[in-house]
């Protein structure tokens, strides 16, 4: 795994987060979907979970689409949880925040030998559609 020259000299962003760039070889990519609405007042939640062997993963999931039915419309969108293998071959779970209607919530994760991640959405009011992508790294 080579370091980028930015990785020589770490910029601060306008978070002021230290952001460290690596660069490897993409060795495969899995991504999807997925959608909800409510048509309510109420909250309508989802989760979904994806396992697969212990690998240099990087999960992403971004807002793809959004149409609001009233001005009380909302959406909010997060990683709840990965799994990583330990070295004496046992997995551990890292839980973040829960509340994916936060400003701090996670979305986006690398963990050199992670093996499970769940992707959540909540929406009022609206339709959305959430992409996600796990990147696969050599």
């Amino acid at each position: 795994m080579g370091r980028s020259e930015e990785a020589e000299n770490p910029r601060q962003s306008k978070h002021n987060a230290l952001i460290t760039i690596i660069t490897m070889a993409l060795a495969g990519e899995k991504a999807g979907w997925e959608y909800a609405y409510t048509t309510g007042d109420d909250w309508y939640s989802a989760t979904w979970s994806i396992d697969f062997p212990p690998s240099k993963v990087f999960a992403k999931m971004f807002q793809g689409g959004y149409y609001e039915f009233d001005d009380q419309a909302a959406v909010d969108i997060g990683i709840l949880n990965i799994r990583r293998r330990k070295p004496d071959n046992s997995d551990e779970t890292i839980n973040y925040d829960q509340n994916i209607d936060a400003f701090d919530r996670t979305l986006s994760v690398y963990e050199p030998k992670m093996t499970h991640v769940t992707f959540a959405m909540q929406v009022k009011d609206c339709s959305a559609f959430v992409p996600w992508t796990l990147g696969f790294w050599g």
